[in-house]
């Protein structure tokens, strides 16, 4: 007699968390329903059948998901062993890849080569640019964008929360710095700590629902019981437009004086420099303030600032509180391999 029928499971697969807050963490995904698979593919400007350069590492969520779509897409992937900026342009011109998905510190090094090493690799092929993992610069995207076109696009998200929202071009432009807006069925809240949704312009904590969350990490919001949703463990605040932006994780946020200081806003003033390659502000203990700023920086090739020189720069865009105390200068700032730099290394520097 036959026997019972198969037993089907769900497929299952197993990422790692980025790790800058300690040793990376297992992440289970059984995958998202078909209405996640389509928020990102209303949301990012793929094509079928066409050639796509996967630069990011694809034991992380970003790397993983895009090999995925590729697959849905029938397109062709092209990968590398490492990250090389000229060889990635010189891959693109030779393959004629449409899609080049990165890291935006990826990006930083391909704008650091000389301008004729920039120039030289024909890349108009490109349509799309796809950046996650970490903080995209307004000038990193400014600049990126001046050089090769509105091809730029930024995803935000976790991947305990799965993707959130997404940067077009036009976004970057109209709202320098911006995580984007919601994807198709995601729905992202800025939420007080008591659980209430903060008014345009004002910080809270990102709280993110999708189909993609991982239901582990799924939790009832602050004062609203039922309504499960992942705490992304960023602060951020939505504009009048209803685009995201992202001041940065819970943990680094900087209290100094009574003031509260979000990194990224003090990180993006001073990538304005044309001096500055990369910029990374931490928070120092302080006796009369509680806390002070330090900056991190790696300068261009060949220039040279002072502190003062910095100061000044700062003080005519930021706040007082926000101007650092300290400036430090290294040749470069340490990055896990999804490009994201690990601040708890740069702290022993502080001093």
């Amino acid at each position: 007699p036959a026997g019972p029928g198969p037993q089907w499971r769900r497929s299952r697969h197993v990422i790692l968390t980025s790790g800058t807050t300690g040793k990376p963490k297992r992440a289970a995904r059984s995958g998202g329903d078909a209405s996640s698979v389509l928020a990102l593919v209303a949301g990012l400007p793929y094509r079928a059948r066409e050639t796509h350069l996967i630069a990011a590492p694809m034991f992380h969520s970003w790397g993983w998901l895009n090999t995925l779509l590729t697959m849905l897409y029938s397109s062709t992937v092209v990968v590398t062993r490492s990250f090389d900026p000229a060889g990635v342009l010189a891959l693109i011109e030779r393959e004629r890849c449409q899609v080049l998905v990165a890291a935006p510190v990826m990006l930083r090094r391909i704008m650091d080569l000389p301008p004729e090493a920039r120039r030289r690799p024909d890349t108009g092929s490109l349509r799309a640019v796809a950046v996650s993992g970490s903080s995209l610069s307004p000038a990193l995207a400014g600049a990126f964008m001046d050089e090769f076109g509105e091809v730029l696009y930024n995803l935000y998200g976790s991947t305990e929360a799965g993707y959130a929202t997404v940067a077009s071009p036009a976004d970057l432009r109209a709202a320098p710095g911006t995580a984007g807006r919601p994807l198709p069925g995601v729905e992202v809240r800025v939420l007080t700590s008591t659980g209430a949704d903060c008014p345009p312009q004002i910080p809270g904590d990102i709280w993110v629902r999708s189909h993609d969350s991982l239901a582990d990490a799924r939790a009832p919001r602050p004062g609203r019981r039922g309504r499960g949703q992942v705490r992304t463990g960023d602060i951020g605040w939505f504009d009048v437009d209803g685009r995201l932006f992202v001041g940065g994780r819970a943990d680094d946020m900087i209290i100094t004086g009574g003031e509260n200081v979000y990194p990224v806003e003090v990180e993006n003033a001073l990538e304005q420099h044309p001096a500055v390659l990369e910029a990374v502000v931490t928070g120092v203990t302080d006796e009369e303030y509680g806390q002070v700023i330090a900056a991190h920086l790696v300068l261009r090739h060949g220039q040279s600032l002072t502190p003062d020189d910095l100061r000044a720069w700062c003080r005519q865009r930021l706040a007082p509180f926000q101007v650092p105390r300290r400036f430090l200068f290294h040749d470069g700032l340490p990055h896990n391999v999804s490009g994201k730099v690990v601040k708890s290394a740069l702290r022993e520097h502080d001093g």
